[in-house]
């Protein structure tokens, strides 16, 4: 009879995860302020293969949110958004830990809540994965 593989827990997937992701640079830069910042792109491209490779999924669901239009110091609108995010990390034996976050973004743009969850994704990535930062 062939041998099952047993299948990790959330606890022991996001440990290999956190040991094999690696560096994630500051490598994309603001123009307008100028500074350095790790690009959500980086953080996913650095994160998704180890996520699929150890069998974890992140489902975010929004418990709530507020928004509220202010003005900018040109005169120009600002959508400002706050939400109370829950982040559940699923392992393939069905086991799981969960956070709930509060967000705050704004911008100028209709699809500000896309823009909010991709940008905090990245923010949740190194504080669950603890990756090493590559100044």
């Amino acid at each position: 009879m062939a041998e099952v593989a047993r299948k990790m827990n959330i606890y022991e997937a996001i440990s290999r995860c956190m040991e094999e992701i690696g560096a994630v640079g500051k490598d994309a830069e603001n123009e307008q302020q100028h500074f350095k910042y790790r690009g959500i792109d980086a953080v996913m491209n650095a994160i998704n293969p180890v996520l699929t490779k150890n069998h974890v999924f992140i489902v975010p669901e929004v418990l709530e949110q507020r928004r509220e239009e202010r003005t900018k110091k040109s005169g120009g609108a600002l959508i400002y958004s706050i939400c109370r995010i829950k982040y559940t990390f699923y392992a393939e034996d069905g086991s799981f830990i969960e956070a709930v976050t509060v967000e705050r973004a704004w911008t100028v743009e209709i699809k500000q809540p896309t823009r909010q969850w991709r940008l905090r994704s990245s923010m949740r990535a190194s504080r669950y994965f603890a990756f090493r930062p590559r100044r």
